[in-house]
């Protein structure tokens, strides 16, 4: 079944859903009622619509973009086990809660609890889930200009991110910490060029120098998000702080946080 076989998907709304880039049934099922209702639906066919995907789809699946990692030596293993870790089905667990505008709802994503909302950009509709929500990280301090040197790549042909990372890290813990990362800044969102590399190795934060940008995860001595001299650091407390860290980075990043 295809999106124009959905009962009152018109021409017109069709074109409205294209434009929107929610282009397949799994989207629909993705999507909220307030989702379409902003691109043009009344409310009751958003809601129809919806209802009438949901019950011709199974659940969707929080899935992250692999295809903008352009991998360093040795991340191939690394990005795999991430991949393990991040592409899960998830369902509801309780009402949302609003955050600076955004809805999160706390979901299952396979054995852990994460949180889902959906955000508006110049591709469409993307639902998205991160392992912490905005509460979880209010107390990460946080560089504007760290989140600013990432934005301003967008649109720059020649731009590259690499996320550097320490060779004797839990491959696990930062294969998800990066994919974190990459499925924002890579080409389903902000179309970043964006590279893992082992850091003393394949790159240094001296390398970050013009439309190259560094960000080097690791873990410290707590949890922050700073700059220096025009290097990007990740800063975690611990191995298991990583993905709080790369979290706060997306909530920011997306303009979810300010």
């Amino acid at each position: 079944m295809k999106i124009k076989d959905i009962p009152g998907v018109n021409k017109e709304k069709h074109t409205l859903l294209t434009k929107a880039n929610i282009t397949s049934l799994q989207h629909i099922v993705d999507s909220e009622p307030e989702d379409l209702v902003r691109i043009g639906f009344s409310r009751t066919e958003a809601e129809h619509i919806i209802s009438f995907a949901r019950n011709h789809i199974p659940a969707s699946s929080v899935s992250v973009p692999t295809e903008n990692i352009v991998l360093g030596i040795g991340v191939g293993v690394l990005c795999i086990i991430g991949i393990f870790f991040l592409v899960s089905f998830f369902s509801p667990t309780q009402e949302p809660l609003e955050y600076n505008g955004f809805l999160f709802e706390n979901v299952q994503c396979g054995q852990r609890s994460c949180y889902a909302t959906t955000v508006f950009t110049n591709v469409g509709v993307h639902p998205i889930a991160f392992y912490h929500s905005p509460w979880d990280v209010l107390d990460v301090p946080i560089s504007y200009t760290a989140v600013q040197s990432i934005l301003q790549l967008r649109g720059v042909s020649d731009a590259e991110l690499v996320i550097a990372f320490d060779d004797g890290e839990s491959l696990g813990k930062v294969g998800v910490a990066l994919l974190q990362i990459t499925r924002i800044t890579g080409n389903q969102l902000y179309n970043i060029r964006t590279r893992a590399a082992v850091y003393g190795e394949d790159i240094y934060c001296s390398d970050s120098v013009g439309n190259r940008v560094v960000a080097y995860l690791f873990v410290g001595e707590r949890d922050e998000i700073r700059m220096d001299n025009g290097c990007i650091l990740l800063s975690a407390a611990s191995e298991d702080s990583l993905m709080r860290v790369s979290d706060t980075l997306g909530l920011h990043l997306l303009e979810i946080m300010p």
